[in-house]
């Protein structure tokens, strides 16, 4: 199965430039580190959780510099963009607040990055932060428990100079309402033609669909997706359900 989604991705980098199948890939790379994890020695994989542990530090340390525009660099300029998209990067850091309580010094390690959670601003990532702290440390629930409220209330805040004076309220219920509407819109287009349903619209073809489907759908939420917000139904639309059921 891996090697046919590899294979899948070299003809669209052959046709289109491109070789990456989005989200597609994902779970074949998490069976194969799987496999791998369990056939390591003992030290291999402490070293590997020890960089993983430092690695998220690292990134929080570059999420407070970005937020707070620190100067670092000779010439005068700051860091500018973490590995990832700010909820890629609230996730990441969430799943490692459990892993490191294998360590000595977990809470030390989790109030670090509950730092770059709650900078994210995602409400995905607090909460799995909130169930992945709970889950190993409920003895902090009084600790935890109001700073996921504090996070999840920053969430729902727009600030920005574009907006009547500098915030606006966000309601939760805007974004539920929006992801809704583009996996209702996303499904019913992949259905359109069996030539559709069987070998997708092609690659990159949600991004450049979906700025037509804002309008014509009347998905009026003042954004633009680029993403479908659900990795297997975005592949079933790029590359139909041959793909999809490899």
């Amino acid at each position: 199965g891996f090697g046919i989604l590899a294979g899948a991705g070299m003809v669209w980098w052959w046709f289109k430039g491109w070789p990456r199948i989005s989200g597609a890939l994902l779970w074949p790379f998490v069976a194969m580190a799987t496999f791998l994890v369990l056939r390591a020695p003992d030290w291999a994989l402490n070293v590997w959780i020890a960089a993983l542990l430092t690695f998220g530090v690292l990134q929080t340390a570059i999420g407070v510099g970005q937020f707070f525009q620190i100067r670092v660099f000779l010439d005068g300029t700051n860091i500018h963009g973490t590995f990832g998209n700010r909820t890629g990067l609230g996730s990441y850091l969430a799943m490692l607040i459990p892993l490191g309580f294998l360590s000595d010094y977990g809470p030390i390690l989790a109030g670090v990055y509950c730092i770059g959670v709650f900078l994210s601003r995602s409400a995905v990532a607090t909460a799995a932060a909130v169930l992945g702290a709970l889950w190993v440390a409920p003895w902090a629930w009084m600790a935890v428990l109001p700073a996921a409220l504090t996070a999840l209330g920053y969430r729902m805040l727009k600030i920005g100079r574009n907006q009547p004076g500098g915030w606006k309220f966000r309601h939760l219920g805007d974004s539920v309402y929006a992801r809704q509407k583009i996996l209702g819109v996303t499904l019913s287009k992949s259905f359109r033609t069996w030539r559709q349903f069987v070998l997708g619209a092609g690659h990159g073809a949600f991004q450049q669909h979906s700025r037509t489907w804002i309008r014509s759908e009347k998905v009026l939420t003042g954004e633009v997706y680029n993403e479908a917000h659900n990795d297997y139904l975005e592949a079933f639309y790029e590359y139909g359900a041959v793909v999809v059921m490899v």
